[in-house]
């Protein structure tokens, strides 16, 4: 069982069967529970495809009671079965598709292999109009399960653009953006938060 109050280690799952998506989060479970559950070391040098803080997926969840307590963390999808051999409760894992509303529209970016998505205001994405192509911008589909969403890392470029329009002035629109796009960005279209986590 992990103490509570004990130093915590930032690792990584898979999600789910056939997915490249490195699920990381902080825990504090002890080395024979992070080896049963398939738990990876994130090295300083954080790895291509690594999300941290997703609110989807998220990875199946293990659960063992014991004399001292119980135990539970999240568990790589590759070692489900073995895991459930061992004694271990594993519930199944949740994602979401990329399915829109009369609202929004569901788009993403690609960022490491991973397709970092969200919800964009459908009064957003139909002024943005062409320029989403350019952004780097692409509609997610409900029939896509391998979007990321709600992420702390890796964190999206943020651009804005003024767009003039009728008596009142106009109105200033900003939205995410693929990092690759910032050294080539559509006319009038300005960083608004281009930082990026370094190592």
């Amino acid at each position: 069982m992990g103490d509570r109050y004990g130093q915590r280690t930032l690792v990584w799952v898979v999600p789910y069967t056939g997915s490249t998506i490195k699920y990381g989060f902080q825990t504090n479970a002890d080395a024979a529970t992070q080896t049963a559950l398939g738990h990876t070391a994130v090295p300083a040098n954080y790895p291509a495809g690594l999300v941290i803080g997703a609110n989807a997926p998220k990875p199946p969840r293990a659960t063992r009671k014991r004399t001292t307590g119980t135990d539970s963390s999240y568990c790589s999808a590759g070692s489900v079965s073995t895991a459930r051999a061992a004694g271990w409760r594993v519930s199944p894992g949740k994602v979401r598709n990329g399915s829109s509303s009369a609202r929004s529209k569901a788009v993403y970016v690609t960022v490491d292999g991973n397709k970092i998505a969200w919800k964009m205001p459908l009064t957003t994405y139909t002024a943005i109009g062409a320029d989403r192509t350019a952004l780097g911008i692409i509609d997610a589909t409900a029939a896509m399960l391998d979007l990321v969403f709600g992420v702390r890392y890796p964190k999206l470029p943020r651009v804005g653009i003024f767009q003039v329009s009728g008596a009142d002035g106009g109105n200033n629109i900003s939205t995410f953006c693929d990092p690759e796009a910032l050294d080539n960005l559509p006319a009038g279209w300005t960083p608004v938060r281009a930082s990026q986590d370094a190592f």
